[in-house]
C-alpha cells in the first residue's frame, strides 16, 4: 500500500505539472511515501483510541488517501477540477489558493465518504472514530494542497 500512494502521487504530480514530472524521478517516489507514512502514524494513534476488531484503521486511510488522488487525477484530466474551482472562487470569494484547498478538501470528502463510512458506523466508540476520520480528511487535504499543486 505504501508504494501504491507513492505511485499515485508521482501519477497525480505528473498530472499537475503537465508531465515535468515521471514515474522514475526518486525524489518524487520519496517524497509520495511521506503522506502514506503520516497516515500509518495517525492509524497507530487511531488504534489506542478504537478498536477496529478485524477492520485496519491504516487500509482504510490508504484507500482514502489512493481515492483522493484518483479523484484528483480524474477531476483534472476531465477539465472539470478548473470548473469547480471558478466556481467556488467566485461563489466564497476567496482567492485562488483558498480555492484549491477548497477543493482538495472536496475530494478528500468523497474519498474518506466511501472509505470511512462503514468503519464509523461499525465501532462503539463513534467519537472517537469521527475525530479520526476528520483528522484524516484535514491531514489529506492539506498534504494534497501542498504536494500536488504547483507552486
Amino acid at each position: 500500500m505504501l508504494l501504491a500512494g507513492s505511485v499515485a502521487f508521482v501519477l497525480a504530480k505528473s498530472i499537475t505539472t503537465h508531465g515535468r514530472v515521471h514515474i522514475d524521478d526518486v525524489e518524487y517516489l520519496l517524497v509520495g511515501l511521506m503522506p502514506p507514512v503520516l497516515l500509518y502514524g495517525l492509524s497507530l494513534a487511531a488504534d489506542r483510541l478504537i478498536i477496529a476488531g478485524k477492520d485496519s484503521i491504516a487500509r482504510r486511510l490508504l484507500a482514502t488517501w489512493l481515492l483522493a488522488l484518483a479523484a484528483f487525477c480524474l477531476s483534472k484530466e476531465l477539465h472539470v477540477y478548473e470548473a469547480l474551482r471558478s466556481v467556488i472562487e467566485a461563489a466564497a470569494g476567496i482567492g485562488r489558493d483558498g480555492a484549491e484547498f477548497a477543493m482538495a478538501f472536496l475530494l478528500a470528502s468523497l474519498a474518506s465518504m466511501a472509505t470511512m463510512t462503514g468503519f464509523v458506523v461499525r465501532v462503539t466508540e463513534k467519537r472517537n472514530a469521527i475525530t479520526v476520520s476528520l483528522a484524516a480528511l484535514v491531514a489529506i487535504s492539506a498534504m494534497m494542497h501542498l504536494l500536488l499543486l504547483p507552486r
